[in-house]
């Protein structure tokens, strides 16, 4: 579950259909017996231009009403009964560290920024100017959910962020321009987060650096060794060596789950699912991903109907 919209996926979707709609238009363009001539070649590119662009606004449109079905097919839980696996929560956004943004310094518990550059190519009627990323990211500092019935931690270190911008600046001229912008969290904001909730990272990365640590006293403490010496030879062949092993990880579980509270457990990305973090309501995410996907679905259908159909008109004339 991605929730930023791929290209990829969009330009893969065209790829496999819009042959198929090629191969009926080239169709009936036979069927017409139609012959081209050179005058209006400029026309129709740009019709089979506009027929491409239809398709493609209609696939981005497909992606983003496939997102809005997500955040609807995913019930809230709340905090203190969540399960493993997909989940959806909404709470107010409490710092674990503290954190601030990058380039207005402003305290926060999440933060994305990017600087842009201004860049100028070409004279005359040919300069043409674009807005060229140089530096962007966001915060991967954890930090708490919390509802009215518990906290959990969010682990930020891959993750989706759908936020308002709060900040933006511009400088220099028009070639060489500079622009800031920042979107971030606030202490105590409504948030939605939804993700993959089970083991924190930070109790995986401690677990895996208890049981370092123990081995490494076990190889180098002969007396310790005995107690996994099963045949009592002196020596831990491979056999016993593994069953040390599972039996220290065992040792370390039961001492997490005698210490545990609720922040063992953290809302994260996994393999198959990205952490998705908004400071926008569920309703509103519907909504925005809802005419999203309506604008873009209807008009990229309306455009490619519309260009069709002249595409045809053209060779219809051109034929007679």
């Amino acid at each position: 579950m991605d929730f930023r919209i791929s290209p990829k996926k969009v330009l893969k979707r065209f790829f496999i259909f819009y042959p198929i709609i090629f191969l009926i238009i080239g169709f009936g363009c036979f069927f017409l017996n139609v012959e081209i001539s050179p005058e209006k070649v400029k026309i129709l590119i740009l019709l089979f231009m506009g027929s491409i662009s239809g398709v493609l606004l209609f696939f981005l449109g497909w992606e983003y009403l496939s997102k809005k079905r997500i955040i609807e097919g995913i019930p809230t839980s709340k905090i203190r009964s969540l399960p493993m696996g997909l989940v959806e929560v909404k709470g107010k956004a409490i710092p674990k560290f503290s954190v601030q943004t990058p380039i207005n310094r402003v305290n926060c518990v999440f933060y994305r920024y990017k600087v842009e550059i201004r860049v100028v190519r070409g004279v005359g009627s040919r300069k043409r100017s674009y807005w060229k990323v140089v530096r962007q990211g966001q915060s991967i500092t954890p930090f708490f959910v919390q509802d009215e019935t518990g906290r959990i931690l969010v682990e930020p270190f891959e993750c989706e962020a759908f936020l308002k911008r709060r900040y933006f600046y511009s400088e220099g001229p028009f070639d060489g321009a500079r622009r800031f912008s920042e979107w971030y969290i606030m202490p105590g904001e409504d948030i939605y987060v939804m993700g993959y909730a089970g083991k924190s990272r930070e109790i995986l990365i401690a677990r895996k650096q208890k049981l370092r640590e123990r081995l490494a006293d076990l190889r180098k403490n002969p007396e310790k060794q005995e107690k996994y010496d099963l045949n009592k030879d002196g020596n831990l062949d491979a056999y016993e060596w593994a069953c040390a092993v599972e039996q220290i990880k065992a040792e370390i579980k039961k001492e997490e789950l005698l210490a545990s509270d609720k922040c063992d457990v953290a809302i994260s990305s996994s393999r198959n699912v990205k952490l998705f973090i908004s400071d926008r309501s569920e309703e509103e995410l519907l909504k925005n991903f809802g005419w999203k996907s309506f604008l873009f679905i209807f008009g990229g259908l309306f455009l490619f109907a519309v260009s069709v159909f002249y595409l045809f008109q053209k060779f219809a004339n051109i034929n007679q």
